[in-house]
C-alpha cells in the first residue's frame, strides 16, 4: 500500500464523560499532544467527531511517536490505522492489503472482523459490513482463515462520514485527565518513593504540579 502518512487515532476515556464541558477537555488534550511531538517535524493534530487524528509524515519513527503520545495524560489508547474512502469497495481493498502486511510481518493466519458504523446513514450495518469485509478478506487472502475466539489478527473496521479506518492495534495510554484541567497543585518532595507517586497520580488527575524539595 502507497502511503504518505502514518495516522493514530487517538482516545481520549474519561474526557468523553465530561458532558458539556468535553470539548474544554478534548481542546486542551489536543494541545497537551501538540506540545509532546514538537520534537517531530511535520505532525498534525486535530479532533474530528469524538476522535483525536495525529498524522505524520511517513519517513518518521511511528513507535517513537506512538511512545511520546502514550505519556499524555488523558490518552486512554492509540491505534495506527489506514485510511481508505466510506464505501464499501473501498473498505474491502484497503483490508485485504492490510491483512497482506500482517501475513507478511507478523505470519497472521486467522482473523476476526469487528466493523463499526459511526455514520448511521452509512446503508450497510455494522453486522453486514463485518460479514461482508471478512468475505472480501478471505477471498483476497487465501491463506486466512477466520477465528472468532481466538484471531491472530482482530480487524476493526470503522466506518465514519467522510473516511473509514482500519486497524489492529488499541495501544493503552495513561488514561486519567489532561494536566491543567484541574488547577494547580505543590507536592513535597522527600527522597523516598510514596511523594513521587502521589505527585504523578495527581497529575493524572488533571493538576498542574509544583514540586517542592528541602535538602538539609
Amino acid at each position: 500500500m502507497d502511503r504518505t502518512e502514518h495516522i493514530f487515532i487517538v482516545r481520549c476515556g474519561e474526557v468523553a464523560l465530561k458532558g458539556m464541558n468535553k470539548p474544554y477537555f478534548e481542546r486542551m488534550l489536543v494541545e497537551r499532544i501538540k506540545k509532546l511531538l514538537r520534537k517531530f517535524d511535520g505532525v498534525s493534530v486535530k479532533r474530528h467527531e469524538g476522535l483525536i487524528f495525529v498524522r505524520a509524515d511517513i519517513n518518521l519513527d511511528k513507535q517513537a511517536i506512538i511512545k511520546e503520545i502514550s505519556k499524555v495524560f488523558g490518552v486512554a489508547s492509540i491505534s495506527p490505522a489506514i485510511e481508505c474512502e466510506s464505501t464499501m469497495e473501498a473498505i474491502g481493498e484497503a483490508a485485504v492489503e492490510y491483512m497482506f502486511e500482517a501475513i507478511e510481518e507478523r505470519g497472521v493466519k486467522t482473523f476476526k472482523v469487528e466493523a463499526k458504523r459511526a455514520d448511521k446513514n452509512f446503508p450497510v450495518k455494522s453486522p453486514d459490513i463485518g460479514r461482508q469485509i471478512g468475505a472480501a478478506v478471505l477471498k483476497g487472502c487465501k491463506v486466512l482463515r477466520v477465528d472468532v475466539h481466538n484471531p491472530d489478527c482482530l480487524l476493526f473496521v470503522d466506518v465514519r462520514r467522510d473516511k473509514s479506518y482500519i486497524y489492529q492495534d488499541k495501544l493503552k495510554g495513561f488514561g486519567g485527565l489532561p494536566l491543567g484541567t484541574n488547577g494547580k497543585g505543590l507536592t513535597l518532595l522527600s527522597g523516598g518513593i510514596d511523594s513521587p507517586v502521589a505527585t504523578w497520580m495527581m497529575a493524572k488527575r488533571g493538576i498542574m504540579i509544583e514540586a517542592l524539595h528541602f535538602q538539609s
